[in-house]
């Protein structure tokens, strides 16, 4: 690969990220083309479905996070704009908060599942889940294989709650 530069290459650059074969050619290009100059072009990759590019350009510009939990937290976006903000948002408290309420409180179990699962700092659940899993109302996360969720869905009997540990033993179809 020739070697490209910022500015005069920028558009090689984009190319490059767009259509190249290897991710290391990828990487590369990310690290060579600045994120405050193209955050436009880089924000329509984080919207994107390309978890390998969303997550190297996370790690390369880390205000590419804080502003991913800016959308994650702006609740004048859709539930699913918010959650794909939010898996590349970083584990901070902010982040990890914004997870925990979804998880919580948010009226789908299955968007509380794929939000409790994402909890990293369980001390950071507030007490009155103690009160809420005595209720029987836990912060189930899936734990059957990928082969499990992706032959029955989400809805497996596969299911324990990260706060207390307890198990789901019988089949569950939503609340």
């Amino acid at each position: 690969m020739e070697k490209l530069s910022y500015p005069q290459d920028e558009e090689k650059l984009k190319d490059v990220i767009d259509n190249a074969k290897t991710q290391k050619g990828i990487d590369i290009a990310i690290e060579h083309l600045p994120y405050e100059e193209n955050r436009e072009y880089y924000m329509q990759i984080l919207s994107g479905n390309d978890y390998r590019k969303k997550k190297h350009i996370v790690e390369t510009y880390p205000q590419a996070q804080e502003e991913l939990l800016e959308i994650a937290l702006d609740e004048s976006n859709d539930i699913q704009t918010r959650m794909r903000a939010g898996m590349y948002a970083g584990n901070s408290k902010k982040a990890q908060e914004f997870w925990i309420d979804l998880a919580m409180n948010y009226w789908d179990i299955y968007t509380r599942m794929t939000a409790a699962s994402m909890i990293k700092d369980k001390s950071l659940i507030p007490d009155i889940q103690k009160q809420r899993c005595a209720e029987g109302n836990h912060l189930w996360v899936d734990t059957g294989s990928r082969r499990q969720q992706y032959q029955f869905g989400p809805s497996s009997d596969h299911r324990k709650c990260i706060y207390c540990g307890e198990e789901l033993h019988e089949y569950f179809d939503g609340d």
